[in-house]
């Protein structure tokens, strides 16, 4: 009986067995490489961790529920709190995701160039404000506002008083003459 050696000289020898082989020499660096990535983005660009390869996802409070606007027109009187309108929530779940100047600019200029009419009072007196249609309005009806300020804040693990609290990741102020770009 003669044994069948295989003839390791060769080439497609090698390249069937290095094709069999590729995926375990090439998926740890791999993997390592996203990792480093994704907490690159979590730490310096505030990256959710449960976004861009979740690494650490776990490990943190921060969760893309846990993230949350604070959203001010800036009158003559005072700052108005609005809610975000229904029409900028895809950007504004997008840029809540990964923060940045100049993506919050951009939907900051947007709420800016909006039309917004009084939609009730509050407690305290103050005007409540919606984003209204310039097609329904009568002369005056319009709030004049001077700018808009945009705060993005994320719940957090305080460890010295061992306390959830909120934190503010980042914060836009533009001036209603401000035009949106890009």
């Amino acid at each position: 009986m003669q044994l069948i050696q295989p003839q390791i000289s060769n080439p497609n020898f090698w390249l069937k067995e290095l094709k069999h082989l590729l995926p375990f020499f090439c998926a740890p660096p791999l993997l390592i490489v996203v990792a480093c990535l994704q907490l690159y983005l979590v730490h310096v660009h505030h990256l959710v961790p449960w976004k861009g390869g979740g690494f650490g996802m776990f490990a943190s409070v921060d969760a893309p529920a846990a993230r949350f606007w604070r959203c001010y027109l800036i009158t003559a009187d005072h700052d108005v709190p609005v809610r975000i309108p229904e029409s900028l929530q895809p950007l504004a779940g997008e840029i809540r995701l990964m923060p940045m100047p100049e993506p919050m600019s951009y939907l900051a200029s947007q709420l800016a160039q909006a039309t917004w009419v009084p939609a009730g009072s509050t407690p305290a007196g103050h005007i409540k404000l919606t984003e209204g249609s310039a097609s329904h309005l009568k002369a005056g009806d319009a709030v004049e506002i001077h700018g808009v300020r945009l705060e993005l804040w994320r719940y957090g693990f305080d460890s010295q008083n061992r306390q959830i609290k909120a934190f503010k990741i980042l914060e836009v102020t533009i001036d209603k003459t401000t035009r949106a770009s890009g």
